[in-house]
């Protein structure tokens, strides 16, 4: 975000304005410039704790890429208690301090420094990961890849009992008369959601290695909810359960990842998180290619 800052606009008759800039992302990696105006860009928000906004009825450009920019009947929710909003905060907790790298934001407005598009050639490979020793300093690498799924560890089960308070997730304990306790609320619940915790194998032509992936990427990966596949155990439905795995193998995407060593029970070992999973846009991906190709003629 920039400090307020105080503009004179010949369109209104060189009356005084007041701005402020901010960049937004969501949880695709998307990041857009909001310009807010008067009373809003003035207000005592501590956008130095960056928090999570939702905004409606905004002006959107598109000179030199996209950006927003506030009106008189814009909204501004700071900290909105809506679902949405704590699934953001959830999706940006993986990060350090809550800050979203550079590497993983793709931006959609100009000016923004060296954040402008995905290019071909920042992709890494699998080998590269160990070949070009990521995550081994302080700082996670955060990288991405094209590759392949080619195993799902699921012998046993690859989900835990979630509490169902919005913006907790924390696991929860069955109680022997009923119902679930979550120790974060500090209370019991009824019934709680189960949420994906994957470990996975991806491969490329340079090799293979193991992955963690979480819920959200998790049901985008499968197609269904760990709570539809626990009840498919349930019922005795084993075969459609292992046809889910089955048909989730071999698919190819384009992958953002957290690389980082950590230490486990005292061996230091590297930790590989998926945090954004997409299925291989095949026109992007020709596009990419070309624009690779055309950097050596």
């Amino acid at each position: 975000y920039s400090e307020v800052a105080e503009i004179v606009s010949t369109k209104l008759g060189g009356k005084s304005l007041t701005k402020r800039d901010i960049n937004i992302v969501d949880s695709t990696g998307a990041e857009i410039r909001l310009t807010l105006w008067g009373d809003r860009a003035s207000a005592p928000t501590k956008w130095e704790e960056l928090p999570i906004i939702a905004v409606k009825s905004v002006k959107v450009g598109e000179f030199g890429g996209r950006s927003l920019s506030s009106l008189n009947n814009t909204v501004l929710s700071i900290n909105p208690q809506v679902q949405e909003a704590f699934d953001l905060y959830q999706w940006r907790s993986q990060f350090p301090g809550g800050r979203i790298p550079d590497d993983v934001v793709v931006s959609l407005s100009s000016g923004m420094g060296e954040r402008t598009t995905e290019t071909f050639d920042k992709r890494k490979s699998i080998s590269s990961l160990r070949d070009d020793g990521l995550g081994l300093s302080d700082k996670a690498d955060y990288v991405t890849i094209k590759a392949t799924v080619n195993y799902i560890k699921h012998d046993n089960d690859p989900w835990y009992a979630a509490c169902t308070t919005p913006g907790c997730n924390k696991k929860v304990v069955e109680n022997f008369g009923g119902g679930y306790r979550c120790e974060k609320c500090d209370k019991t619940i009824d019934n709680c959601i189960r949420r994906y915790i994957l470990s996975l194998t991806l491969a490329d032509d340079t090799g293979n290695a193991w992955f963690s992936i979480f819920n959200d990427e998790a049901v985008k990966l499968l197609g269904h909810t760990a709570d539809e596949l626990h009840n498919l155990k349930m019922e005795g439905l084993n075969d459609m359960y292992e046809e889910i795995f089955a048909k989730a193998n071999f698919q190819t995407f384009v992958i953002k990842a957290r690389v980082k060593q950590e230490n486990v029970n005292g061996d230091m070992r590297m930790k590989n998180t998926v945090f954004k999973l997409d299925k291989v846009d095949y026109v992007s991906e020709s596009k990419f290619m070309l624009e690779a190709i055309n950097k050596y003629n």
